[in-house]
């Protein structure tokens, strides 16, 4: 599964350009239907197909007080997110800054071992004070996402390494 705090549908486009299947689905909707599919994008902070006037003020989190609704939390998904992160060998953030989602600092703050097995894939601009603060929560990768992507592709991806050389 591939947890993302985008609504856009980015990653399902990268998957259809690609010709792999992608299923999607947001908080919003029912677990039930989604907890046997293998490949899944699930957006916690919404989902733009699926944005509509009753839930743009509530479900969507666009601005700073829509971070302070607990969705997440409330959501049938938490625990499914809970334990994907529990049973994960590596947690990878891709352009993340942690900046309003408290319920995800909360997961990983709350266990040190998610802490080791985490990584922040930051680009090579990022200030020192956003890098200090995502160390709190993982081990902060400077190489940006294209090196990540070009290191990715070669399929001899070494996070350690790809940290101590940038």
């Amino acid at each position: 599964r591939i947890y993302t705090t985008n609504y856009d549908d980015l990653l399902e486009n990268i998957f259809i350009k690609n010709k792999k299947l992608i299923d999607s689905a947001s908080i919003e909707q029912d677990i039930a239907s989604y907890r046997n599919k293998s490949n899944l994008v699930i957006h916690l902070n919404g989902y733009i197909k699926e944005l509509s006037q009753s839930n743009i003020d509530n479900f969507f989190k666009l601005i700073g007080r829509s971070y302070l609704v607990d969705t997440i939390t409330s959501s049938t998904w938490y625990e499914q997110l809970k334990a994907d992160i529990n049973i994960a060998d590596v947690i990878l953030f891709i352009g993340f800054s942690l900046d309003g989602d408290l319920d995800i600092k909360r997961l990983f703050f709350s266990d040190a071992h998610n802490i080791k097995k985490t990584y922040f894939v930051i680009w090579d601009k990022e200030t020192d004070l956003n890098i200090e603060k995502l160390g709190r929560y993982g081990q902060v990768c400077r190489a940006g996402v294209e090196l990540f992507s070009i290191e990715m592709s070669k399929k001899r991806l070494n996070m350690k390494n790809l940290i101590k050389m940038h």
